[in-house]
Protein backbone atom coordinates (compact mmCIF):
# COMPACT_ATOMS: atom_id res chain seq x y z
CA UNK A 1 0.00 0.00 0.00
CA UNK A 2 1.12 3.54 -0.63
CA UNK A 3 1.15 6.31 1.96
CA UNK A 4 -2.35 7.57 1.09
CA UNK A 5 -3.81 4.05 1.27
CA UNK A 6 -2.12 3.53 4.63
CA UNK A 7 -3.56 6.77 5.95
CA UNK A 8 -7.05 5.87 4.68
CA UNK A 9 -6.78 2.44 6.28
CA UNK A 10 -5.86 4.03 9.62
CA UNK A 11 -8.73 6.52 9.36
CA UNK A 12 -11.21 3.71 8.55
CA UNK A 13 -9.98 1.83 11.61
CA UNK A 14 -10.56 4.89 13.80
CA UNK A 15 -14.10 5.25 12.41
CA UNK A 16 -14.76 1.55 13.04
CA UNK A 17 -13.58 1.85 16.65
CA UNK A 18 -15.77 4.93 17.13
CA UNK A 19 -18.76 3.07 15.65
CA UNK A 20 -18.24 0.15 18.02
CA UNK A 21 -17.76 2.48 20.99
CA UNK A 22 -20.89 4.47 20.18
CA UNK A 23 -23.05 1.36 19.86
CA UNK A 24 -22.27 -0.70 22.96
CA UNK A 25 -25.36 0.68 24.69
CA UNK A 26 -27.58 -0.30 21.76
CA UNK A 27 -26.04 -3.75 21.89
CA UNK A 28 -26.85 -3.97 25.61
CA UNK A 29 -30.43 -2.80 24.96
CA UNK A 30 -30.86 -5.50 22.31
CA UNK A 31 -29.38 -8.25 24.47
CA UNK A 32 -31.61 -7.24 27.37
CA UNK A 33 -34.71 -7.31 25.19
CA UNK A 34 -33.78 -10.66 23.61
CA UNK A 35 -33.24 -12.18 27.06
CA UNK A 36 -36.20 -10.59 28.86
CA UNK A 37 -38.72 -11.19 26.08
CA UNK A 38 -37.20 -14.58 25.21
CA UNK A 39 -36.93 -13.58 21.57
CA UNK A 40 -34.48 -16.42 21.04
CA UNK A 41 -37.35 -18.93 21.30
CA UNK A 42 -38.56 -20.40 18.05
CA UNK A 43 -35.16 -20.15 16.44
CA UNK A 44 -32.34 -22.64 16.27
CA UNK A 45 -30.73 -21.29 19.43
CA UNK A 46 -32.43 -23.65 21.88
CA UNK A 47 -32.07 -21.25 24.80
CA UNK A 48 -30.52 -17.97 25.88
CA UNK A 49 -27.06 -19.53 26.22
CA UNK A 50 -27.42 -21.05 22.76
CA UNK A 51 -28.23 -17.63 21.35
CA UNK A 52 -25.17 -16.12 23.05
CA UNK A 53 -23.01 -18.92 21.74
CA UNK A 54 -24.21 -18.46 18.17
CA UNK A 55 -23.73 -14.68 18.49
CA UNK A 56 -20.19 -15.32 19.80
CA UNK A 57 -20.91 -13.63 23.14
CA UNK A 58 -19.64 -14.87 26.46
CA UNK A 59 -22.25 -14.86 29.21
CA UNK A 60 -20.00 -12.51 31.14
CA UNK A 61 -19.74 -9.90 28.35
CA UNK A 62 -23.47 -10.01 27.68
CA UNK A 63 -24.20 -9.65 31.39
CA UNK A 64 -21.91 -6.65 31.66
CA UNK A 65 -23.48 -4.88 28.69
CA UNK A 66 -26.97 -5.56 30.07
CA UNK A 67 -25.94 -4.31 33.53
CA UNK A 68 -24.91 -0.97 32.03
CA UNK A 69 -28.32 -0.63 30.39
CA UNK A 70 -30.37 -1.95 33.32
CA UNK A 71 -28.63 0.02 36.02
CA UNK A 72 -27.23 3.22 34.55
CA UNK A 73 -29.72 3.86 31.75
CA UNK A 74 -32.98 2.33 33.01
CA UNK A 75 -32.80 2.45 36.81
CA UNK A 76 -30.68 5.56 37.35
CA UNK A 77 -31.73 7.53 34.27
CA UNK A 78 -28.24 8.43 33.11
CA UNK A 79 -28.32 9.80 29.57
CA UNK A 80 -26.86 7.59 26.84
CA UNK A 81 -24.36 10.26 25.75
CA UNK A 82 -23.11 10.62 29.31
CA UNK A 83 -22.58 6.86 29.59
CA UNK A 84 -20.74 6.83 26.27
CA UNK A 85 -18.51 9.68 27.47
CA UNK A 86 -17.25 7.48 30.35
CA UNK A 87 -15.08 5.69 27.81
CA UNK A 88 -15.35 2.06 26.88
CA UNK A 89 -18.03 -0.31 28.11
CA UNK A 90 -15.74 -1.94 30.68
CA UNK A 91 -15.30 1.44 32.41
CA UNK A 92 -19.08 1.99 32.38
CA UNK A 93 -19.64 -1.51 33.79
CA UNK A 94 -17.11 -1.07 36.62
CA UNK A 95 -18.65 2.27 37.52
CA UNK A 96 -22.15 0.75 37.51
CA UNK A 97 -21.04 -2.11 39.75
CA UNK A 98 -19.47 0.20 42.33
CA UNK A 99 -22.44 2.60 42.32
CA UNK A 100 -24.91 -0.26 42.73
CA UNK A 101 -22.90 -2.00 45.46
CA UNK A 102 -22.59 1.24 47.44
CA UNK A 103 -26.22 2.25 46.79
CA UNK A 104 -24.76 5.55 45.64
CA UNK A 105 -27.09 8.57 45.83
CA UNK A 106 -27.97 10.12 42.47
CA UNK A 107 -25.99 13.31 43.03
CA UNK A 108 -22.88 11.34 43.99
CA UNK A 109 -23.32 9.06 40.95
CA UNK A 110 -23.64 12.07 38.64
CA UNK A 111 -20.47 13.57 40.14
CA UNK A 112 -18.60 10.28 39.73
CA UNK A 113 -19.67 10.02 36.09
CA UNK A 114 -18.58 13.60 35.41
CA UNK A 115 -15.25 12.86 37.07
CA UNK A 116 -14.81 9.56 35.18
CA UNK A 117 -15.11 11.39 31.86
CA UNK A 118 -11.97 13.37 32.74
CA UNK A 119 -9.92 10.55 34.28
CA UNK A 120 -7.58 8.15 32.50
CA UNK A 121 -8.55 4.48 32.62
CA UNK A 122 -5.89 3.85 35.28
CA UNK A 123 -7.02 6.79 37.43
CA UNK A 124 -10.67 5.71 37.13
CA UNK A 125 -9.74 2.21 38.27
CA UNK A 126 -7.93 3.70 41.27
CA UNK A 127 -10.92 5.93 42.07
CA UNK A 128 -13.35 2.99 41.90
CA UNK A 129 -11.08 0.78 44.01
CA UNK A 130 -10.89 3.48 46.67
CA UNK A 131 -14.68 3.80 46.67
CA UNK A 132 -15.10 0.00 46.97
CA UNK A 133 -12.58 -0.45 49.76
CA UNK A 134 -12.85 2.89 51.51
CA UNK A 135 -9.05 3.00 51.59
CA UNK A 136 -7.09 5.64 49.68
CA UNK A 137 -4.59 3.73 47.53
CA UNK A 138 -1.73 6.00 48.61
CA UNK A 139 -2.41 5.13 52.29
CA UNK A 140 -2.61 1.34 51.93
CA UNK A 141 0.34 -0.51 53.44
CA UNK A 142 -0.39 -3.65 51.38
CA UNK A 143 0.17 -5.98 54.35
CA UNK A 144 -2.66 -8.41 53.51
CA UNK A 145 -1.46 -9.80 50.16
CA UNK A 146 -1.07 -13.04 48.24
CA UNK A 147 1.18 -14.21 45.42
CA UNK A 148 0.11 -15.37 41.99
CA UNK A 149 2.12 -17.71 39.79
CA UNK A 150 1.57 -17.47 36.05
CA UNK A 151 2.57 -20.34 33.79
CA UNK A 152 4.72 -18.99 30.94
CA UNK A 153 3.51 -21.75 28.62
CA UNK A 154 -0.28 -21.71 29.03
CA UNK A 155 -0.89 -18.49 30.99
CA UNK A 156 -2.77 -20.22 33.82
CA UNK A 157 -2.81 -18.18 37.01
CA UNK A 158 -2.56 -19.89 40.39
CA UNK A 159 -3.05 -18.07 43.67
CA UNK A 160 -0.40 -19.03 46.24
CA UNK A 161 -1.60 -19.09 49.83
CA UNK A 162 0.63 -18.40 52.80
CA UNK A 163 -0.07 -21.38 55.05
CA UNK A 164 1.02 -19.47 58.15
CA UNK A 165 -1.64 -16.77 57.74
CA UNK A 166 -4.49 -18.68 56.06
Amino acid sequence: MNELENLNYCEETIRLQKYIQENFIELGVRLLRIRNEELWKGGTYGDWIGFLSQAKFSESSASKLMTIVEYLLNQRGIEKDKILAIGDWSNAYELAQVARRLKMPQEELNTLIDKSILLSRKDLKTELTELKTGIPQADCQHTDTYDVEICKECGRRVRIYDEEND
